[in-house]
């Protein structure tokens, strides 16, 4: 019991790293875009989470950045 009393701020942590409503959506990469795939029965929270994630893939130029990357070991193989 005292154990868990130390723990439980620890264990809320991971709850909340692994929680799928935290993220919201994953990205579908390999396609020419932006596309975001998330669970059907998601609620207010994770759709809120989902567009938080989507606006932070776009700001952070992924998909160039993915592009760049595979131009890169492309361009060291040839």
């Amino acid at each position: 019991m005292f154990g868990a009393l130390f723990m439980k701020r620890a264990l809320s942590r991971l709850r909340s790293r692994i929680d799928w409503q935290e993220y919201g959506a994953a990205p579908l990469l390999g396609v020419n875009g932006v596309c975001f795939i998330g669970h059907g029965s998601s609620g207010p929270r994770a759709f809120r989470s989902a567009i938080h994630t989507l606006s932070t893939f776009i700001e952070q130029q992924v998909n160039e950045h993915i592009r760049e990357e595979i131009q890169s070991d492309h361009d060291t193989a040839a």
